[in-house]
């Protein structure tokens, strides 16, 4: 079972890294400014951060293998950093996952208060408008008598 785990660790870790490398690699490609730079720089970080963490999940089912392989009673020291180096790396792997969900929140939030600014910005033209159109109209309508 425990092989079965980090098989499936490392499957899944390999498969993150190179599916994120590819987004890195067209996220890099081409410029941008303004607004739309900030977003890319901010996909690129999460790139980043979740190829680091594909990595830590390879890291992290080779040292369940290697921690599985080891002969306890000739090695047990090494045994037992084999099993400290899998949970630092899985707990290292965790961290960067709440970091990436934080981020997300906050950049999230960020274009939630954006367009909420947009939109009061927009509602206080319509009404200026309307204002002065009214406006416009009332002038029209007192020339004429």
């Amino acid at each position: 079972m425990g092989y079965l785990i980090a098989a499936l660790l490392i499957l899944l870790g390999v498969w993150q890294h190179l599916v994120q490398k590819k987004n890195l690699s067209a996220l890099t490609e081409g410029e941008t400014n303004g607004e739309l730079a900030s977003f890319r720089a901010f996909l690129i970080r999460q790139a980043r951060r979740r190829m680091q963490t594909g990595l830590l999940l390879v890291l992290t089912g080779a040292a369940i293998i290697a921690g599985l392989l080891i002969v306890p009673q000739i090695h047990p020291n090494l045994l037992v950093c084999a099993w400290l180096l899998s949970m630092v790396f899985l707990v290292w792997a965790i961290l960067l996952m709440i970091v990436d969900i934080i981020e997300i929140r906050l950049r999230l939030n960020e274009e939630k208060s954006v367009r909420q600014a947009a939109l009061k910005g927009l509602e206080y033209l319509r009404k200026r408008n309307k204002s002065i159109a009214d406006q416009n109209g009332e002038s029209d309508g007192s020339e004429d008598e």
